[in-house]
């Protein structure tokens, strides 16, 4: 919503700002209105960055956009960042040969609980299922990942 409303002000003031050069200038009415249209396919062409911007920066969009599971080996868990540190894993998807090829599974980890056990289990060679929230636009302060992890399970 933050992010239709700024470029929604975006608009406007360049709207204005283009009609008032244009009386000021003298210009035709069609030239008037050409100098809108251009502004007005500026702004839509820039929307999906003020759109992912202010999702970054102000909450994020959509916290529930996908929800699941996956199962694997956890062969990394870091702390990052300059502002905001948040916790980052990496997991090792699949069973024997297969999960050397397949990319790994990285995910953020906000609660504490989540955090103690997935480190507890790296490096081991337990598998384990995480069960994850995907943002369609994950916050800065809560990962980099766009998973954030919401629970941890022992496989056998």
């Amino acid at each position: 919503m933050l992010a239709v409303i700024i470029t929604l002000l975006i608009f406007v003031a360049c709207a204005v700002a283009t009609v008032i050069v244009g009386v000021r200038s003298k210009v035709t009415t069609l030239e008037l209105a050409i100098g809108l249209a251009i502004v007005a396919i500026i702004v839509l062409l820039s929307s999906p960055c003020v759109f992912y911007a202010t999702g970054r920066f102000a909450g994020g969009v959509m916290p529930q956009y996908s929800t699941g599971t996956r199962t694997g080996y956890i062969t990394k868990v870091s702390r990052k960042g300059m502002f905001w540190q948040t916790n980052e894993a990496e997991m090792q998807v699949g069973v024997g040969q297969m999960a050397a090829v397949q990319v790994p599974f990285s995910f953020s980890i906000v609660n504490q609980d989540v955090l103690d056990d997935v480190s507890r289990y790296e490096g081991t060679d337990t598998r384990i299922t995480v069960s994850y929230s995907q943002w369609l636009v994950q916050p800065l302060w809560r990962g980099r990942s766009g998973y954030e992890a919401v629970g941890v399970s022992e496989q056998n």
